[in-house]
């Protein structure tokens, strides 16, 4: 059975409310013809964006066994569809999505504040021992913080 693009990001979003907006990280890149990723912001990001996705992958992979644990055909489509390389890839797509001018012209400008929260973030969900340590950092440390509020409005 597939899901449409809509029902498939809405069960990610419902599934992955433990690392609160971590779920737009997900959203299925076959769904809408993504724009390409401006090159200078693939490199300035590029390990920022590994090292995130590393810390995040297998507690949000935890999180989908446990929650769809009696719904094995739906868990393991959701669990196919994650992995460290999608995950790198969407968070480049979105982080490209974020530098680039609101206004529609396609222009990558440099965020100096969205840069430095994200390393930030990053290397702060890297250092964490377990997935609750996970969680907790990626909800309440001020620079995920900030990037959650600039993926949830991107023109602000």
């Amino acid at each position: 059975m597939l899901l449409s693009c809509r029902s498939q990001s809405g069960l990610l979003r419902r599934l992955l409310i433990p690392l609160a907006s971590v779920s737009l990280v997900w959203l299925p890149v076959a769904c809408k013809k993504a724009d390409p990723v401006p090159p200078e912001v693939a490199a300035r990001y590029f390990q920022h964006a590994a090292v995130f996705c590393q810390s995040i992958t297998a507690c949000i992979q935890e999180s989908v066994r446990e929650r769809l644990q009696n719904q094995v055909e739906r868990r393991d489509l959701v669990l196919n569809r994650m992995n460290k390389e999608l995950c790198h890839k969407n968070q480049l797509q979105l982080l490209g999505e974020l530098e680039t001018d609101p206004n529609g012209l396609k222009q990558p400008g440099y965020n100096a504040e969205l840069y430095k929260n994200y390393a930030e973030c990053a290397s702060s969900l890297q250092k964490a021992p377990d997935c609750q340590a996970v969680r907790s950092i990626y909800n309440t440390l001020p620079a995920c913080q900030k990037i959650r509020l600039s993926q949830l409005q991107p023109d602000s």
